[in-house]
């Protein structure tokens, strides 16, 4: 629980966002030793407003202010803009867009249903990078359960793929991996791949239709929390007809009475999509068999939980 000197936290979070959403981060990464004036003209943003947030970056040490005009300090320039790259650059520009649909919470305790909010190229970037730290934690022991007894080559089936990590960490077993996202996601993480990596990138809809298998496993990391009970009960028969028979599922999720985090995270959900949620073990449960999926198992991997079924 937080303490009342405590409340504050988000202020600066929301000014550095603010800062990268309106292009002055970057701006001042590309022009060091730049006026709040010339700032503002390049940007299109009002001269006053652009000077307080400029003086409140000083403020804070995310910034410097030198005779030439501002520049990016040593120590945030590095942060955001390293020279091996960073996975973690941007991570934090995620949380500063869940705070600002967090903001419309008690609209949306009365209505229901999330506030509209445009996904911009900047939040769709803090998100990928969020679930690439996100994804890293356990990575190989998710793996190396989800692939266990299988030998080299087989096929993976990777739903929502699109940050990488899981697909690289099957690859590593011996895995030849099909990932299946957003087109948006997948141009952005296309650059990334390495060339001989046996990962190959399909655009699409899950939600409508996956890949012709059969794969030998389909791969659900962070999924289900997205959609309602019906959206996931379709998507488990869509994968039963997508792995071969022995074949297996593999669900990575909060999975509530389980998780720590699973309830904090379904108001995540709740300000974020329309049906989304953390969903129990009986319900996943219930899903699966549904689909005919059976010799179901649960790994409690403490925030996280990992179930597998197996098609007959």
């Amino acid at each position: 629980m937080l303490k009342p000197n405590d409340f504050s936290f988000p202020q600066e979070l929301l000014l550095v966002g603010a800062a990268i959403e309106t292009g002055i981060i970057p701006y001042l990464h590309e022009h060091p030793g730049s006026k709040a004036p010339n700032i503002a003209n390049a940007l299109t943003l009002n001269e006053r407003a652009a000077s307080i947030l400029l003086e409140a970056l000083t403020g804070c040490g995310y910034a410097d202010s030198t005779p030439a005009g501002y520049q990016l300090s040593v120590e945030f320039s590095t942060l955001l803009y390293p020279d091996s790259g960073g996975e973690d650059r941007f991570s934090f520009l995620h949380t500063y867009y869940q705070i600002k649909r967090w903001a419309d919470l008690a609209e949306v305790i009365r209505s229901g249903k999330p506030m509209s909010h445009d996904q911009t190229s900047s939040s769709l970037t803090g998100f990928m990078h969020a679930m690439r730290r996100n994804s890293s934690l356990n990575v190989d022991l998710i793996a190396t359960l989800v692939c266990n007894g299988l030998t080299s080559p087989f096929s993976v089936l990777d739903i929502g793929g699109g940050p990488l990590v899981h697909a690289r960490a099957f690859s590593r077993l011996g895995a030849t991996v099909t990932i299946l996202d957003t087109a948006d996601t997948l141009y952005m993480m296309e650059r990334d791949l390495v060339p001989g990596e046996p990962l190959y990138l399909i655009p699409g809809d899950f939600n409508i239709q996956l890949p012709d298998g059969p794969f030998d496993i389909a791969y659900l990391g962070n999924i289900c929390h997205i959609y309602g009970p019906e959206q996931n009960r379709s998507l488990f028969r869509r994968v039963y007809q997508a792995v071969r028979p022995g074949g297996r599922i593999a669900i990575h999720d909060f999975v509530r009475d389980l998780s720590p985090r699973a309830p904090l995270f379904s108001v995540n959900m709740l300000v974020s999509t329309e049906n989304g949620g953390t969903w129990s073990q009986e319900e996943y449960f219930s899903w699966l068999e549904d689909a005919q999926f059976s010799d179901i198992v649960l790994h409690n991997l403490g925030d996280h939980q990992l179930m597998i079924g197996k098609r007959p």
